[in-house]
């Protein structure tokens, strides 16, 4: 999905660039949610592995297909003027501007 979503980090740019001042000072508010976030995905994956094993080179092949097919899209939303304008919002909340 790598084609899909590497545009779209251009507009989390501000954020993505504040983030190791950030996480020191969030790690403890954000950690209880990301073991969840874990614990739940790993429960989901254990139920789910046994249908979704068999037919995983199949899903990975369409996904990839799907990914490049957005592609194009992704990539005219990351360099249109709203998120020209994402960016410059979130360079202002982040104290970059």
């Amino acid at each position: 999905m790598a084609p899909a979503y590497a545009p779209l980090l251009t507009l989390l740019g501000p954020i993505l660039a504040k983030y190791p001042e950030l996480e020191p000072k969030i790690s403890g508010m954000v950690q209880p949610f990301v073991r969840l976030f874990a614990t739940l995905t790993n429960l989901g994956f254990t139920a789910l592995n046994p249908l979704y094993a068999p037919f995983r080179t199949q899903v990975l092949t369409q996904e990839a297909k799907l990914a490049t097919a957005f592609e194009p899209y992704v990539k005219q939303l990351a360099d249109s003027p709203v998120a020209g304008c994402a960016i410059g919002i979130e360079s202002l909340l982040t104290g970059g501007a």
